[in-house]
């Protein structure tokens, strides 16, 4: 009898001994598998990290290393051009001084600060106007470059950022506003040179299969809307979009991401990427109502195969760049509640909410080419010599650019204003 129960009590402990060697496999298994994708996160974000942050950029046509070419050059001092860029010194990617070869010709290049004395700017073919927030030029700084502008120096005005954000830094006193840039380098269509955030590229030879395209789309989606923010204080002429968002998020599950959000999620990492592709919509709240200000939150939403629910330009701007029937405009309701209302029939109707995705069939988005369509870049800097050049055969002198204009600050509108009538209407 003795030597039944210790057999029994042998077996027990072996029993228990396997369970708990079990349950640690199991453990060391999760831990590895998380160690695994934290691994992962990390190099996928010293990747990113090291392509935002190399200046050394590589173009199909040509490629420069800037330290060495302000060493040696080969061109001769009639095919060389002088650009300085008025605004700052140090900006990603590229760090002044450096040199650009454009095929048979150079571009030495530089750059002033906005407190600058500005006695050199006679020597430059071309000034590029940059914004910069650590200041403006003054009156009398905008009379000096005046006073130095040559009859064939050409002044650029190049932004990405809206003309609310730039206006203040970079638009001449108003008696000077018809006669100030030949050029612009901007997201505007009108711009001379357009560098648009994003565009639509309709497919020529192919079309998608939708079934298994939306199938694929559908199955990921277990969250309605999401919102990512890292700007949180009061936007240009008082737009409180930090707080429409909180207000939106009592009418909704609105799950607000990054600095001006309750919820974290690294937006390089493959773990955010993998998150925000669960949700159906994504909240698109511009800092500026300006004509044509679209910029990459837009467009990265169809990356993440997400329908863009969006406030800032006007719907007339938006269908003029996005694929067909893709997004939601709010100002196409009476207020707050009619949107959450037609969000929440989306989200209960498949097949209405997939007319949303079917352009997907029939065209892909391109997202602009940074570091390479920055207006810093060699590739950009040689596509404005080409211009120049253009300009000196016709001996064009005008003045192209007017940034108090009506596609420019004359288009914005106040974004405060506008959200409030959605909210209290």
């Amino acid at each position: 009898m003795a030597l039944q129960t210790l057999i029994v009590n042998i077996k027990i402990f072996l029993l228990k001994l396997l369970v708990f060697n079990l349950c640690l496999l199991f453990i060391i298994d999760i831990t590895l598998k998380l160690r695994r994708t934290e691994i992962q996160d990390l190099e996928q974000n010293r990747r990113d990290q090291q392509q935002r942050f190399d200046i050394k950029v590589s173009d199909e046509s040509f490629a420069v290393n800037r330290a060495e070419s302000l060493l040696s050059t080969n061109l001769s001092s009639s095919n060389r051009k002088h650009f300085i860029f008025i605004g700052y010194r140090n900006f990603w990617p590229f760090y002044p001084p450096f040199e650009c070869s454009c095929q048979d010709h150079s571009i030495f290049v530089e750059a002033l600060e906005f407190d600058d004395d500005f006695q050199n700017t006679t020597i430059a073919d071309c000034l590029i106007f940059v914004l910069s927030y650590r200041g403006r030029i003054t009156k009398a700084g905008w009379q000096k470059l005046r006073e130095n502008r040559g009859p064939r120096q050409k002044w650029i005005f190049a932004s990405r950022e809206s003309a609310l954000t730039t206006h203040e830094h970079l638009s001449p006193p108003k008696k000077f506003r018809a006669n100030t840039y030949h050029l612009s380098f901007t997201y505007h269509s009108t711009a001379d040179f357009y560098v648009p955030y994003g565009n639509y590229v309709p497919r020529i030879d192919s079309v998608l299969d939708f079934n298994n395209t939306i199938s694929r789309i559908r199955a990921k989606k277990t969250n309605l809307i999401s919102w990512m923010s890292s700007s949180c204080g009061v936007s240009i002429k008082k737009w409180r979009r930090v707080e429409f968002a909180k207000l939106l998020s009592e009418a909704m599950p609105l799950h607000r991401y990054g600095t001006c959000g309750n919820m974290t999620c690294d937006k390089h990492s493959r773990t955010c990427k993998e998150k925000l592709l669960t949700y159906k919509f994504s909240l698109i709240l511009e800092n500026s109502c300006c004509s044509e200000y679209i910029t990459e939150k837009f467009w990265n939403s169809f990356l993440f195969e997400q329908v863009p629910v969006v406030f800032g330009a006007t719907m007339k701007d938006y269908l003029k760049i996005s694929p067909p029937y893709s997004f939601i405009h709010m100002e196409n309701f009476s207020n707050v509640d009619d949107l959450v209302e037609y969000l929440y029939k989306l989200d209960n109707d498949d097949s209405l909410y997939e007319k949303y995705h079917e352009w997907r069939q029939f065209g892909e988005i391109s997202v602009a080419k940074l570091p390479r369509d920055f207006v810093s870049s060699c590739h950009s800097l040689c596509r404005i010599r080409n211009k120049l050049e253009s300009l000196e055969e016709t001996n064009d002198t005008s003045f192209h650019f007017d940034p108090y204009g009506a596609s420019w600050y004359g288009s914005c509108r106040n974004c405060d204003r506008i959200a409030q009538k959605l909210l209290h209407n």
